[in-house]
């Protein structure tokens, strides 16, 4: 425990007295005032210079001097971090039940694409979770992609998904099934609950392991939850 205490001038005197029956040897006058600072917030030169044992003796890495900036090297903002037309962030990508209990997961930097996400959102659906053939995979029009269609139907399932309003192609969609696209509000329900967890909309950690971390502890609150 550390304790500041004042000192006298009496006090000081006993202890700096000349002669040999010092009880304490100094080289300045503590007491005296200690240089100011210049104009760009520096140190004075004779501040501290007689005191070889207090502070860091390693020079700090800096690029350069700027007034109350430190300027240094280094990726900043961290691991997938994209630019988006609303600022820089990133994206999120889940896959829920119909209970809309989040079973799948992947993040990337936000000026990658949701169509590129939905892979591996599908593959770290755990294998103990049975999903038969056919299963209907409710999307919105941003996934609305030819090769997406088929890639999903080689894994099993089967994209509902509205066509985009600039589309040439033929139209994939039956009527019968595209009844389902009104329950998507599923999946936006759950993004909902996930405004719960500061820490997931709000990233504050540098490295994408951190944040996916808490995004999948999120994921199992919700579940949790939902049991």
């Amino acid at each position: 425990m550390l304790r500041r205490d004042r000192l006298y001038s009496a006090q000081w005197l006993s202890l700096v007295g000349p002669g040999e029956d010092s009880k304490l040897s100094v080289s300045v006058h503590l007491l005296a005032s200690a240089p100011r600072m210049d104009r760009m917030r520096r140190m004075g030169s004779g501040l501290g210079v007689d005191c070889p044992r207090i502070g860091c003796c390693r020079q700090v890495g800096s690029l350069g001097n700027v007034r109350r900036r430190h300027l240094r090297g280094g990726a900043k903002r961290g691991v997938a971090i994209g630019a988006t037309k609303c600022g820089k962030g990133m994206k999120l990508e889940v896959v829920v039940d119909r209970t809309g209990v989040p079973i799948g997961k992947a993040t990337d930097a936000a000026n990658v694409a949701e169509v590129d996400l939905v892979g591996p959102a599908v593959d770290s659906i755990p294998s103990e979770i049975d999903i038969p053939s056919g299963t209907p995979l409710i999307e919105d029009a941003a996934y609305d992609s030819d090769p997406h269609r088929d890639d999903m139907a080689a894994k099993g399932f089967k994209v509902i998904s509205p066509h985009r309003k600039n589309r040439v192609r033929p139209s994939r969609n039956d009527g019968r099934t595209f009844r389902r696209y009104k329950r998507r509000y599923i999946v936006e329900r759950t993004f909902a609950w996930f405004h719960s967890f500061r820490r997931v909309m709000t990233r504050y950690e540098y490295k994408c392991d951190l944040y996916d971390g808490f995004f999948s502890l999120a994921c199992a609150f919700l579940a949790i939850t939902r049991l």
